[in-house]
């Protein structure tokens, strides 16, 4: 009998192992894809400071081509470069250009750049904004280098192969060299001028600073950095892994399989490395960051804890359940299974959640219209006519450009100086975008590269193809400009105009090859998440707060849309967008002192739905509407200056923010109520208690102009007598 039991006991372990085996299987392939998810992380995030590092080379060979310009165009320089030395001309033209670098030095005094000078060919003679002397003598006393070099020196430096190279001076330094680790840059000043100017300009770069900004990148710790030019030559390489750069082939890094982001994966040598590449347009360089692939873990994550604490729970929880179950029989079975279903019920929702990750917030590149941060009619309609848009234009839409130059263009130029970003080709691109769009209103971004077009004219929103079409040939043809645009849907009234920028934002992305301008409303909606974003949150949550109660029923239209008419939402992802609303809405109740209980939150049950959530936040609007009008609300504002007027602070961004009201609209609507600007205003109530304090009080000059809000005596006197014909101790006397 218990040989029996023995049987079916060890039979019940034998079949029970398999939940065992399951689970650990289950919880091994979850910490894998929680490691996965972790390095993708650490990917991206290296790829962002790779990206800022390359920005940063990117602004030192813009300098460089600053300096280098207007040291080209500076007449004294041409004259000096002609003369012979000796010739009263040569030196007198040597203290203008010298003056010249002084002036200029400490406006391009940018860090890697340590210092810069400027080689005489015809003299051999070097000038810098603290030196002036002939070349030998520059190399052995001023550069520290070794003399018995200077002639293998010189020829680097004359050689037009190392133009726009970077030529480290530990070549020629010796053991008493203080920068022997720099490196110089020579560029021939003939390139960047028709005239004829025999002089070049070397800048010295800083080695140590250059590899700080390397180091800012937290892979660089355990690898190399390769920068190469458009033709794979290497430029500059950086390590901190000398064993990986030995094992390196730096020519194959051009050829490699690149994903979309810029990673790759490869072994040099037998050693698996891990590539992430970035370029620069200006010039056109590839920034390769190579890693041994087994530095790309964080074991110190918390994710990957989690993963390894779930495993062993499993483990052990399962190892229990099946002692457990083998004892008892049959009735353990039940129990078993239900542990089971948790357990995969835990790992689909942490798997789902890791999945939908919440979408990004965009840079804010232009103003409060286009985010839906105007939060009245009356604010709205002054921004309208503040664009000279008319007032009766009833259809609205967002064009919203990217702009980019040709990149096989670009390499074919011999020059290589070309600048997307520079002002000269913002003034084409806007000028051309204008010379199409003659009735829209322009708004270029904080970057070159980003136009935002507001389309009101009702012939231009019908034909916006064919002008767009045109801009593109006008730009690709003319200046090897490439623009890709993606267009929002119409909207009828100003203040809800960021229905269409949002779109057209998403609509940009859209855009393929053979095409440039995508619609939105061309764009198949499949998603598998709901849309409720932080920007649409914080939009919900300012109109709630401000009472408005249009703006608050168009975002739920704009709700509802986006999540029940071009999506499929399953019951759970209904919940959890309702749940996502019920939080902006109690974060209202909370910062308006609004009771809980007093609010219909508190009334809400499972069975609510989007409907009952838009009468809720109607009736919070009610709760919030400010029943004061502009004239009343100027009122408050002058007797808050009255009180306020010492605070050295005081101005019209603080006023604006105390009070809730666009800067724009305050201004406007300040002179409007009270006849003069808000800056006129709060001088007068200024210099009226300074002539009060004056008659009145024995207070001192020095501490006068402090109790009535001005942060200097000079201004204070200056205002003073402007407004009263004479100096505060004449009034007094």
């Amino acid at each position: 009998m218990n040989s029996r039991k023995n049987k079916y006991f060890i039979k019940l372990i034998t079949s029970y192992s398999l939940v065992l085996v399951i689970v650990f299987i289950l919880g091994i392939v979850f910490h894998f894809i929680l490691a996965h998810n972790v390095k993708q992380e650490l990917l991206n995030e290296n790829m962002l400071s790779l990206k800022n590092v390359s920005e940063q080379y990117s602004n030192c060979y813009a300098n460089i081509y600053l300096i280098s310009k207007r040291m080209a165009n500076n007449s004294s320089l041409s004259r000096l470069a002609e003369a012979d030395q000796g010739e009263r001309a040569f030196y007198y033209n040597a203290y203008i250009t010298k003056q010249a670098l002084v002036d200029m030095y400490s406006d391009y005094s940018l860090q890697p750049i340590q210092t810069y000078y400027i080689h005489l060919r015809h003299t051999d003679y070097i000038i810098s904004y603290n030196d002036f002397e002939n070349l030998y003598s520059f190399y052995k006393n001023n550069q520290m280098l070794d003399p018995s070099k200077y002639e293998e020196w010189k020829e680097t430096l004359e050689s037009s192969d190392n133009y726009n190279h970077f030529m480290p001076l530990d070549r020629f330094a010796t053991e008493y060299t203080p920068h022997r680790k720099n490196y110089c840059y020579a560029v021939s000043l003939q390139n960047y001028t028709f005239k004829n100017i025999n002089a070049d300009i070397i800048f010295e770069l800083n080695a140590d600073y250059m590899q700080q900004m390397v180091d800012s990148v937290d892979l660089m710790k355990n690898g190399c950095l390769i920068i190469q030019d458009s033709g794979s030559d290497t430029m500059l390489t950086f390590s901190n892994n000398e064993a990986l750069l030995k094992k390196m082939d730096a020519s194959l890094l051009s050829s490699l399989d690149y994903s979309e982001r810029g990673y790759s994966s490869t072994v040099f040598q037998g050693v698996p490395v891990t590539v992430l590449h970035t370029s620069a347009q200006t010039p056109n360089l590839n920034y390769y960051l190579i890693v041994p692939t087994s530095s790309l873990k964080a074991p110190g994550n918390g994710l990957q804890l989690l993963s390894l604490f779930i495993i062993f729970l499993g483990v052990v929880g399962s190892f229990l359940i099946i002692v457990l179950l083998s004892k008892a029989n049959y009735k353990p079975y039940e129990a078993m299974e239900y542990r089971l279903r948790e357990m995969n019920f835990n790992h689909e929702e942490l798997m789902r959640l890791n999945e939908s990750q919440k979408v990004t917030l965009r840079n804010y590149y232009f103003d409060q219209l286009i985010h839906g941060m105007l939060l009245s009619e009356e604010e709205a309609a002054y921004a309208q006519n503040y664009l000279s848009i008319p007032d009766n234009a009833n259809s609205f839409a967002i064009l919203y450009c990217n702009v980019y130059l040709d990149t096989l263009e670009l390499n074919n130029d011999p020059q290589g100086m070309i600048n997307i970003l520079s002002p000269d080709y913002a003034d084409v691109i806007s000028d051309i975008l204008s010379s199409y769009f003659i009735h829209s209103y322009i708004m270029q971004g904080s970057r070159n590269s980003v136009y935002t077009i507001l389309l009101y004219d009702r012939e231009e929103l019908d034909k916006v193809e064919d002008l767009f079409s045109h801009v593109h040939t006008t730009l690709l043809q003319e200046y090897n400009i490439w623009i890709y645009g993606g267009l929002g849907c119409t909207t009828d009234t100003i203040s809800s105009v960021w229905k269409s920028y949002r779109q057209s934002k998403e609509a940009v992305k859209r855009v393929s090859s053979p095409g440039y301008l995508c619609m939105y409303r061309e764009i198949l909606k499949c998603q598998d998440s709901f849309f409720y974003p932080n920007e649409v949150a914080d939009q919900l949550y300012n109109f709630v707060k401000s009472g408005n109660f249009k703006q608050t029923k168009a975002i739920f239209n704009f709700i509802k849309d986006e999540n029940f008419k071009k999506r499929k939402l399953n019951s759970r992802q209904v919940n959890w967008l309702l749940k996502s609303i019920e939080i902006t809405l109690l974060k209202a109740v909370r910062d308006n002192d609004i009771s809980y209980d007093d609010s219909s939150l508190a009334a809400l049950s499972e069975d609510s739905t989007l409907e009952n959530y838009e009468q809720i936040a109607l009736e919070l609007c009610e709760k919030n509407k400010q029943p004061e009008n502009d004239n009343q609300l100027i009122v408050r504002i002058q007797a808050y200056i009255d009180e306020n007027y010492g605070d050295p602070s005081l101005c019209l961004s603080r006023i604006s923010d105390l009070f809730h009201i666009s800067e724009s609209y305050f201004s406007f609507l300040f002179k409007k109520t009270v006849g003069v600007n808000f800056s006129t205003y709060l001088e007068q109530v200024r210099m009226t208690q300074a002539k009060h304090l004056l008659e009145t009080t024995n207070i001192k000059i020095t501490d006068l102009y402090v109790a009535v809000g001005y942060n200097n005596l000079t201004s204070f006197r200056r205002a003073f007598k402007k407004k009263y014909g004479v100096a505060p101790n004449a009034l007094r006397e």
